[in-house]
C-alpha cells in the first residue's frame, strides 16, 4: 500500500506547491507593476504585506521538503491553506487595484493532475 510519506509523494506534493507558489509570484508581481504606477503609500504597504506573505509560504515549503513523515499530513495542509489565504488575499488587491492575472488559477493544478503515460498503464 502506498503511503503519502514517500519520498516520491513528497517531492510531488511539494513540486504542485512549489508550482502554486509561483503562481502566486506572477500574480503578486503584476499587482506591484499596477502599484508602482500608482505609487500610493497605502497600496504598496498591502503589497509589501503580501510579498512577505509569500517569502513565507516559500521557506514552508523548502520545510516541507525536508519535513518527517510524521509531519508530512500537517505541513501539507497548514501549506496549502497558507497558499489558498494568500491567493485570496491577492485576488482582492487584484481585484481593488485592477491587475490582470497573468495565469489560470488552475494551470497548476491542471498540470499536476494529470496521469502520465506511465501511470495510466497501471
Amino acid at each position: 500500500m502506498k503511503t503519502p510519506e514517500t519520498d516520491f509523494d513528497r517531492d510531488l506534493a511539494a513540486q504542485k506547491l512549489d508550482a502554486e507558489a509561483r503562481e502566486v509570484e506572477a500574480k503578486l508581481r503584476a499587482i506591484q507593476a499596477q502599484v508602482n504606477l500608482r505609487k500610493a503609500q497605502a497600496e504598496t504597504d498591502e503589497i509589501t504585506r503580501l510579498a512577505a506573505a509569500k517569502d513565507r509560504v516559500k521557506t514552508h515549503i523548502a520545510d516541507f521538503k525536508k519535513a518527517a513523515p510524521a509531519n508530512y499530513a500537517a505541513a501539507k495542509s497548514s501549506i496549502e491553506l497558507e497558499i489558498n489565504d494568500l491567493k485570496a488575499n491577492i485576488q482582492r488587491a487584484s481585484e481593488k487595484y485592477g491587475a490582470k492575472s497573468p495565469a489560470s488559477s488552475n494551470e497548476a493544478e491542471r498540470r499536476f493532475d494529470r496521469k502520465s503515460d506511465d501511470e495510466s498503464r497501471y
